[in-house]
């Protein structure tokens, strides 16, 4: 009688590949498949979601993969609506956003356009980079509590 269990050493050796790709469960490729989708274009999106909204209003029925995936494309679209209206609202965008977008719009008048570039380039140079951040918190640390103490007394003999 033979004893089942762990065998040392069984099984392909240690490295080496398949010949072809593993098959995945089913559910393994239809989160594949969402997620290309999902990762497609905008004009795409739009495309698949209208050809599925064509086939319902047409009477045929959807799978529950095709029901995902124009849940995922649907939702993905609104998202996207959503952020490039926040971007194109004066109000949501910052002051160097709003003045860099002025200064390159054509449609302004060009003094505006310089004064804006102006602003623009005086806001950048008084920021700081990483070096001079570096510096001052390396001389702030070194003040207070953790200050060096003072000198020995010398005696004069």
């Amino acid at each position: 009688m033979a004893k089942g269990g762990f065998r040392p050493g069984a099984g392909r050796p240690h490295g080496a590949k398949d010949s072809r790709p593993r098959k995945g469960t089913p559910i393994q490729s239809e989160n594949e498949t969402l997620k290309r989708m999902l990762a497609l274009g905008m004009e795409a999106k739009t495309i698949l979601y209208q050809e599925f909204i064509d086939r319902v209003k047409k009477g045929d029925k959807l799978s529950i993969v095709e029901k995902k995936m124009m849940e995922g494309l649907g939702s993905s679209l609104v998202e996207e609506l959503d952020a490039n209206r926040a971007k194109a609202e004066p109000e949501n965008l910052g002051a160097d956003e709003f003045l860099k977008g002025v200064w390159n719009n054509p449609a302004v008048d060009i003094s505006l356009r310089i004064r804006a570039a102006e602003v623009v380039f005086r806001s950048t140079t008084d920021t700081k980079g990483k070096k001079e951040i570096k510096e001052d918190r390396a001389k702030n640390a070194g003040q207070g509590k953790f200050s060096s103490g003072r000198a020995p007394l010398t005696m004069v003999k």
